[in-house]
């Protein structure tokens, strides 16, 4: 039959003999191949992925910063809300 093993209240037995019992009970067997199972994440890809786009923002970060320090126009320099004057505009008056 099938070898099952307790130990402090964790019943436990092989791959094999779970497959027996899953055949008893009408369920697919388990796979047994080292190969990962479709859909499953490769960790280490997932990380050199996640790398890869931490990268590519500090990257545009660091270019927008150099675009910053290097620019002269003040509609790319941050605007101090506090020194800000509005000086507004004389209505258009018709030529004559």
């Amino acid at each position: 039959m099938v070898n099952v093993t307790e130990s402090n209240g964790e019943i436990s037995c092989s791959v094999d003999d779970t497959n027996k019992l899953r055949a008893l009970l009408g369920l697919k067997p388990l796979r047994v191949s080292s190969e990962p199972a479709a859909g499953a994440v490769n960790a280490e890809a997932v990380a050199v992925a996640n790398l890869a786009a931490k990268r590519a923002i500090e990257d545009k970060d660091r270019e927008l910063a150099e675009i910053q320090a290097n620019s002269t126009h003040k509609e790319l320099m941050p605007c101090d809300a506090k020194n800000y004057t509005y000086t507004p505009s004389l209505p258009h008056l018709p030529y004559i």
